[in-house]
């Protein structure tokens, strides 16, 4: 079977990384799909949360008209995630946009900036503003249909709506949408033989796993499956009322005794929920203090729980079958990873398939699988890093300082310390065609919001110059001069062009 060309692809499982992942193969790859699932059953109702790059999954790849897209979705544009305290540390962001010098303003100025930056904790950006303030990225909406707006922002939507417009997407793209339950998975050397349902088996070159931590295709192959040490493993999640005047755009962040709080605003409701490790809490002392700090008033019994373990298979694709979103792994939801790491191996698949021919080799497969493990390790790395650092007390708190390896994390950690800070364009330039997700001046801005010092930049006896320090105050009048421009979302969402 190795060399098969892949003209045809069954997607088990119609959640929004299945159908995300069909869209993409579609377009880019240009097969024939089919999605199967029991698509009776109800969509989890829970608020979703993005990082910036699925703004081009979705309108880039896909195609995707955002004025349609916004009136059928009606998402809350994310411009950070806002820790609002974080074990003592805090408030802070992480946004989506940068705020590093032009590339025209190299050396010098460049360093006196970040040093500045780093002495004064002026970190704001555009994008900071808009999460502040709780407006609209649109800075412009006319009757016509013309709109403007800041594109440096991800997305928070309500499940049900987003799946329910990637369903009517499949259809029109002529994508086959099979409602029915695989019950029936056979494998032969490490490749699918037969898969099928109540109704009928389902040929294919390639096999997409979508069917979430139930892993229904891959746990049949032998596959190693690799453990992140986070002992998170559960969500509490309730929702609350929320009128458009009270929308946060950004996904809201504190610590808790056992773990972590979110709160995520959509147009449909505010979503709240508590991120706990069952090892060192109950489900009833969780329940407790999560119904106790959040400010909304929560119904104990209209509280959803949610289970998930931290880890990916070692290869995302074996033989002629290829693990998708929660399927393939998951990490911890604290940097709303899920959704846009899946569109971005999805994207990286389907081109790697048009690439080769279709052909299914050994090559194309390991290709994929370094990719893939590659991300996996970043997003890992990435999240350690918040816990490493973390001043928490506690059992909880000491088990999560310890998450990951530390020789590891130094490659992050030991320049940070020893040069301070440095432009992320000449960071990613490092690491060619395949650049992280989180990049390195990222890790820097975190690791000095969490209080962790340069020791580089500590031992210098240096001020910025009066120039730079003026350029700095200017940038960031200019930058809340611009926000004051920005659109309410009462004002979006009652135009006549998203409606």
């Amino acid at each position: 079977m190795n060399g098969q060309r892949i003209e045809t692809v069954t997607v088990v499982g119609g959640g929004d990384a299945g159908l995300i992942a069909a869209l993409t193969l579609e377009e880019v790859a240009d097969v024939d799909v089919t999605v199967v699932d029991d698509f009776d059953e109800g969509i989890p109702e829970v608020g979703k949360s993005t990082i910036s790059y699925i703004q081009n999954t979705f309108h880039n790849v896909l195609g995707i008209e955002k004025a349609r897209f916004i009136s059928a979705v009606k998402p809350v544009w994310k411009a950070s995630v806002f820790f609002t305290d974080w074990c003592g540390n805090g408030p802070f962001h992480v946004p989506f946009d940068d705020l590093t010098l032009p590339p025209a303003e190299p050396g010098r100025r460049r360093f006196e900036e970040l040093y500045h930056r780093y002495e004064t904790g002026n970190y704001r950006t555009l994008g900071v503003e808009i999460a502040e303030r709780g407006v609209s990225p649109f800075v412009e909406l006319r009757e016509n249909g013309f709109f403007r707006s800041y594109d440096h922002v991800a997305y928070q939507f309500s499940t049900t709506r987003l799946n329910e417009f990637l369903r009517e997407l499949c259809r029109e793209r002529g994508i086959d949408l099979v409602d029915d339950e695989v019950t029936e998975v056979l494998t032969d050397g490490g490749w699918i033989t037969r898969v099928a349902g109540a109704d009928r088996a389902y040929d294919a070159d390639l096999y997409l796993d979508a069917t979430g931590f139930e892993r229904l295709l891959m746990r049949n192959l032998d596959n190693e499956f690799e453990a992140f040490d986070f002992p998170l493993d559960s969500a509490l999640v309730a929702k609350a009322d929320l009128p458009l005047s009270e929308v946060v755009p950004a996904t809201v962040v504190d610590s808790g005794e056992f773990g972590w709080f979110w709160q995520i605003d959509t147009w449909d409701w505010r979503d709240l929920g508590y991120v706990y490790s069952s090892e060192h809490a109950s489900r009833e002392a969780a329940l407790a203090e999560f119904v106790r700090t959040r400010e909304a008033e929560i119904d104990e019994a209209e509280v959803v729980e949610y289970r998930f373990d931290s880890g990916h298979y070692r290869d995302a694709w074996r033989g002629n079958c290829l693990a998708v979103g929660n399927a393939l792994g998951f990490v911890e939801p604290l940097q709303s990873t899920a959704l846009t790491l899946n569109a971005i191996l999805t994207e990286q698949l389907a081109e790697l398939i048009a690439d080769h021919h279709g052909i299914n080799h050994r090559g194309l497969r390991e290709l994929y699988n370094d990719y893939a493990r590659s991300k996996w390790a970043n997003v890992y790395d990435f999240i350690s890093i918040h816990y490493r650092y973390a001043g928490g007390e506690g059992a909880f708190w000491d088990a999560m300082r310890s998450v990951n390896d530390e020789e590891r994390l130094a490659k992050y950690v030991d320049p940070y310390r020893e040069n301070g800070f440095s432009s992320h364009a000449e960071l990613d330039n490092r690491h060619g065609s395949n650049p992280r997700i989180f990049n390195q001046y990222i890790f820097y801005r975190l690791l000095r919001s969490l209080g962790v010092e340069s020791p580089f930049y500590e031992g210098l006896d240096f001020e910025a110059s009066p120039e730079v320090v003026d350029a700095v105050e200017r940038e960031t009048e200019r930058i809340r001069s611009d926000a004051d421009r920005h659109l309410s979302y009462e004002r979006v969402y009652g135009s006549d062009v998203f409606e």
